[in-house]
């Protein structure tokens, strides 16, 4: 599920950034800093965690290891793709990885 997140949000790139009005996403997770910088997601309140830090964002271990800090908080509730995700992997598993991997990596 979380290899699906990262392909689907960012396509594997640790520097994917979109950023406009309403968002700032950064990194594999694409973890919006204008939700985490207070270290609480939207509507979630006591249930902090740390405040994202958002140079900190584009590293790949620091991007995964806060993502897996807000799984443990929320599942993955807080990633839109989550749902499509979900999807793939419950009705049709044996092409999951195919679907994962058509783009091509950047190294």
């Amino acid at each position: 599920m979380a290899l699906c997140v990262v392909m689907e949000e960012s396509e594997g790139l640790p520097t994917a950034h979109i950023a406009n009005e309403r968002e700032d996403s950064r990194g594999l997770f694409q973890l919006n800093i204008r939700a985490w910088r207070d270290g609480e997601w939207p509507g979630a309140a006591n249930r902090p965690i740390p405040p994202l830090d958002p140079e900190a964002a584009f590293d790949p271990i620091y991007n995964a290891r806060y993502a897996l800090v807000v799984y443990e908080k929320w599942g993955w509730e807080p990633w839109s793709t989550s749902e499509t995700c979900a999807r793939i992997v419950r009705s049709r598993p044996e092409s999951t990885w195919t679907h994962l991997f058509e783009v091509e990596p950047v190294w």
